[in-house]
């Protein structure tokens, strides 16, 4: 951890209105289950995924439970040793039966009846309020009126004390099976499933994105290409009508999940091949230091222990540290005099609230001077860094697409929330593991009213010219879509692996040569869709670059296959919904390769795949994939690639 970078997330932004937040969607852990923690793989946070264990609580109580208690008919296709058909009833339903009120640990807390608790992840206890937990320890829920921290009793402890909601899962519950992941997305779970150590059969269930009431099981696979072994990913929809029993294929239906996890465990009975563990998923990321720090953000700079010096720069240091001999984090220390108290909490306030797995996570702060700025720690440094030394030096182009995806989707969520970054640059945004990458360093941010609303830089304001869009280099005048600009100078530090822009002229000449209509030509490794909407995204007029959401979806499903791909069932199948396959190509060189011969030739997508063969029981072929964005499951037939369609699509 020695080489380890900090996150700076400095926040300067303008106020014009009342700010209200709703974070339904944005969460920071990364799934709910693993049969032992992964500590490779810590870092690693889905676009989408669950928040806390509430979460899923209050998605199952708003529908039908998700396993009714049904006596199952025989069927044609049964487990060897089927589990019980009695009813399993969501995780976390809500608990109001309370039968008293006492202080523990000098909080004021309100006591319910106790409710048996499964253990999902070890977790070490960060302060006295807390308590340990080891992986499958059964503890009491004991209060639970805040939705990210519990009151909870160790049974095999006897210690009383807060853990994370989302570390805990009810007894017997679906939640508590380790292979249960409900809000990992699509492409995450394909990460998780990729990353080195998992082996063909290695899975999770998920709910579709695409199909309400459905779950996808998606399922690691091998298959012989031209070049040898290629792991691919295939997804299964998973139909539960009426919410009453669960299939694959109408020719087996289970009553339980876990009854049908076990039959295709045992034999692959057509699938792609029989499922043999559960995929391993790191804890989820709480959103704060401890139960402690939830609501009272500001510590005492006591606390903190200053480790190793990382860097520094215009504004102060950058420090690995621990907080409360517990838990490691960054340490970002502002020199005096670089503003007051008082105007940087007001502007951390807003920076807290901003929170989403792709943006670097602010802590707490000390404002004793000088200041500190508690992030969580980045064990890579920063991204131009990674490229240029680290290595990322070795990256392929699949790779460096999908970080182009992890950094349009924070951008994407600042866009949302009408916030302005201002300083987007390979510098400002830092590396986990598992190419991880997070946006940092809100030093230059700005709120504004929407997404067209300028905001004018004070004269005394220096940019980094090779970054700035020009109208903002220029006047001064910055908007969502001068940050979409700079997006475009990130991808080309992507793309040539941390080059400089423009890299024959200073900055005068940039300006010059780029307001005039310069634009830099196509790197050798770049694929010429890429380049295309390189150009849109450089376009002189800002209404007419695209947004970070489309960009965003433009990245993620890059390698998206077409439904040319997809082919009749075999009969083992006969019935059973669509399959979709993914490919981990990290380990074809030829990636890199020829992208300059064959303009065509340089998306380099899936059609050599041929996925598993699915068909209706009907003379009419229905395939129902699952994918992450509706803009695919809509086109069903006949469908282009979802990069053509958005670089065909109109900016908004």
């Amino acid at each position: 951890m020695g080489n380890c970078f900090q996150g700076i997330v400095i926040s300067m932004f303008v106020r014009d209105r009342a700010f209200t937040f709703g974070h339904g969607e944005i969460s920071n852990s990364v799934g709910v289950k693993a049969s032992r923690p992964m500590d490779d793989v810590s870092p690693f946070l889905p676009s989408r995924s669950l928040s806390s264990k509430a979460r899923v609580s209050e998605t199952f109580q708003n529908s039908p439970p998700l396993v009714r208690c049904v006596k199952s008919k025989p069927q044609s296709c049964q487990p060897t040793n089927p589990t019980s058909n009695l009813a399993i009833s969501p995780s976390h339903p809500s608990e109001t039966q309370t039968v008293t009120t006492s202080k523990i640990s000098g909080r004021s807390v309100k006591q319910l009846k106790p409710k048996h608790y499964v253990a999902l992840f070890d977790y070490n206890a960060r302060t006295e309020e807390e308590t340990f937990l080891s992986r499958r320890d059964e503890v009491l829920l004991l209060a639970d009126t805040d939705s990210e921290w519990w009151l909870v009793q160790n049974l095999s402890s006897g210690r009383k004390g807060y853990v994370p909601s989302s570390f805990v899962a009810k007894k017997g519950s679906v939640e508590a099976e380790e292979w249960f992941m409900p809000m990992l997305s699509r492409k995450d779970s394909e990460r998780l499933l990729l990353l080195e150590g998992n082996a063909q059969g290695v899975f999770l269930v998920r709910e579709s994105e695409t199909s309400q009431g459905s779950l996808t099981l998606s399922v690691r696979d091998e298959e012989r290409g031209l070049s040898g072994i290629m792991n691919t990913v295939k997804h299964y929809r998973i139909k539960h009508p009426d919410y009453r029993y669960y299939y694959i294929t109408t020719k087996c239906s289970f009553s339980s999940l876990q009854e049908l996890i076990q039959f295709y465990s045992i034999d692959s009975h057509g699938l792609c091949c029989k499922l043999t563990r559960a995929c391993l998923c790191p804890p989820p990321i709480t959103s704060d230091l401890s139960v402690k720090t939830k609501d009272h953000w500001e510590i005492s700079k006591s606390s903190i222990v200053l480790i190793e010096k990382l860097g520094a720069g215009q504004f102060g240091e950058v420090w690995k540290g621990t907080w409360n001999g517990t838990t490691e984090v960054a340490v970002k220390t502002l020199k005096q005099g670089t503003m007051t108290k008082e105007d940087f909490l007001k502007e951390a306030r807003i920076m807290r609230a901003a929170q989403h797995p792709k943006l670097v996570r602010l802590y707490a702060v000390c404002t004793e001077d000088p200041i500190y700025i508690v992030t969580e720690l980045m064990c890579n440094g920063s991204l131009l860094q990674y490229l240029r030394d680290g290595p990322g030096k070795n990256l392929l182009i699949n790779q460096l697409v999908d970080m182009m995806a992890q950094i349009a989707n924070g951008m994407a969520y600042l866009e949302k929330e009408h916030y302005i970054h201002r300083d987007l640059a390979a510098r400002n945004i830092l590396v986990g593991e598992n190419n991880c990458v997070k946006v940092a360093d809100f030093g230059l941010a700005r709120m504004v009213e929407d997404h067209y609303c300028t905001y004018m830089a004070q004269k005394s304001t220096k940019f980094p010219i090779k970054w700035t869009a020009p109208e903002a280099a220029l006047m001064g005048r910055f908007t969502i879509k001068s940050d979409v600009w700079s997006f475009g100078i990130v991808i080309y530090e992507l793309i040539t692996l941390g080059q400089v822009p423009y890299p024959s002229m200073n900055n005068t000449e940039t300006l010059h040569q780029v307001s005039t209509g310069y634009r830099m030509p196509r790197p050798v490794n770049c694929p010429q869709p890429i380049y295309d909407m390189l150009l849109r995204i450089w376009d002189s007029c800002p209404e007419k670059r695209p947004t970070f959401s489309s960009l965003f979806e433009f990245f993620e499903d890059y390698f998206v296959t077409s439904d040319a791909n997809y082919k009749h069932a075999n009969s083992a199948l006969t019935g059973c919904s669509a399959c979709i396959t993914t490919v981990n190509n990290n380990n074809n060189n030829n990636n890199n390769n020829n992208n300059n011969n064959n303009n065509n030739n340089s998306l380099h997508h899936l059609s050599n795949l041929t996925p598993l063969d699915t068909t209706s029981s009907s003379s009419t072929t229905s395939i129902n994939v699952d994918s992450t964005h509706s803009a695919v499951s809509k086109c069903c037939s006949g469908r282009l690639l979802l990069r053509d369609k958005l670089l065909r699509q109109s900016t908004q």
